[in-house]
């Protein structure tokens, strides 16, 4: 444990000194402005950089630095937080909106008579405030409502190899804090989803999700830059306005995509699922943007160019193909089963299909060399083949 805090205790100080390394100037106290909420602190004075954290509208940053690498961005630090923020989202604040220094204590006269000591309550601890969460930093798990499983054609006896999940407590829906009376948020604020519609797709530049959900339109778009694959996934309200938005991104490229989004979850409870094969399959609550859970790619590795289906119980059918045969994943996360052909000479997988008689896997290569589809049952089990 000891060894733990220092890790961190250690890391904090690195980012400290990495987001002032570039920083000149004497320090000034500048509040956050033009944005709808919150303004993005990136770790490097860019907008392609990494954010690491938010600052809302009206927070006054105290020893800003202007950079000296890129002089239209400031260091900050923002509850611990120590990054880089563009000018144009500050200003140097007045002396009357500087943080005022607490005046210090007076000291009470001593009582005239002792009386007895009254236990004072413990302090009620404020909580922490919230904090924007890497899909690809937590793991998380959280129960969703039950589901009907029949939707994907089960009978009776596979109904009962299915695990029982509880119905949760239905979360608030968010309130929407109204938009102050000022100058709209420049473009960056809402890169990368902005420009993302059916009409915008290159051969760099693919919007792999796009669909209306009751809560909400979900877009995810993955973009190729240099040795590097990006996926941002957000959602819109009705007006277009974004909700919330997460990123992850590769270190590497190949032949194959290492990175997509798609719909899981069930229908009271949707899930927006964003993978990345260096690092695993993430849930996200798609009306909140808050990450559920994430099954790291030590636990089950789904390969590359992944295929998928997903029953109307929420269970998701995975394979890759760089990867195993197909995976079940319920909606918690937890993998039911893994299946294997049996057969050393299929491989490939290409694409999962879910039928009344079974999954059925489609692949690249059978032991003939042609395409081969095996049928699985809702367990995992091979039920047989055909060739295409």
């Amino acid at each position: 444990m000891k060894r733990f805090l220092a890790c961190l205790v250690a890391v904090a100080c690195l980012m400290t000194a990495l987001a002032f390394a570039l920083a000149e100037g004497e320090p000034v106290d500048m509040k956050v402005i033009k944005c709808s909420q919150r303004v993005n602190i990136r770790e490097y004075p860019s907008t392609n950089s990494t954010i690491v954290g938010k600052a809302p509208l009206g927070a006054v940053l105290v020893g800003c630095q202007k950079s000296t690498k890129a002089p239209d961005w400031y260091a900050v630090i923002y509850e611990g937080v120590a990054g880089y923020i563009r000018g144009d989202f500050l200003e140097i604040v007045s002396a009357a909106e500087a943080p005022a220094a607490e005046p210090a204590p007076v000291e009470e006269p001593a009582p005239v008579e002792e009386p007895a000591p009254v236990e004072e309550p413990a302090p009620v601890e404020e909580p922490a405030p919230a904090a924007d969460i890497d899909p690809f930093a937590l793991v998380s798990s959280d129960d969703v409502p039950e589901y009907d499983p029949t939707a994907v054609g089960l009978d009776a006896s596979e109904l009962e190899a299915l695990p029982e999940v509880e119905a949760p407590a239905e979360e608030p829906a968010p309130v929407e804090e109204p938009a102050p009376a000022e100058e709209a948020a420049p473009a960056e604020e809402a890169e990368p989803l902005e420009n993302i519609t059916e009409n915008i797709v290159t051969a760099n530049d693919e919007v792999v999700l796009d669909v209306d959900t009751p809560v909400g339109r979900i877009i995810a778009r993955r973009v190729v830059g240099g040795a590097n694959e990006y996926l941002a996934v957000g959602a819109l309200d009705a007006d277009g306005n974004q909700m919330w938005m997460q990123e992850t991104s590769t270190s590497d490229i190949g032949q194959l995509t290492l990175t997509t989004a798609f719909m899981g979850g069930i229908e009271a409870r949707p899930l927006v699922m964003v993978y990345n094969a260096e690092k695993g399959l993430c849930a996200i609550d798609a009306a909140t943007g808050a990450i559920r859970w994430l099954l790291n790619k030590d636990v089950v590795n789904l390969g590359a160019g992944i295929s998928y289906a997903v029953g109307g119980n929420g269970v998701a059918y995975i394979g890759g193909y760089d990867g195993p045969d197909p995976v079940a994943i319920d909606a918690n996360g937890t993998v039911l089963w893994q299946s294997n052909s049996g057969s050393d000479d299929i491989y490939w997988l290409y694409d999962i299909a879910l039928t009344a008689d079974g999954i059925v896997a489609t692949y690249e290569m059978g032991p003939d060399g042609n395409p081969v589809s095996v049928v699985y049952d809702y367990n995992g089990n091979v039920k047989g083949t055909a060739n295409e």
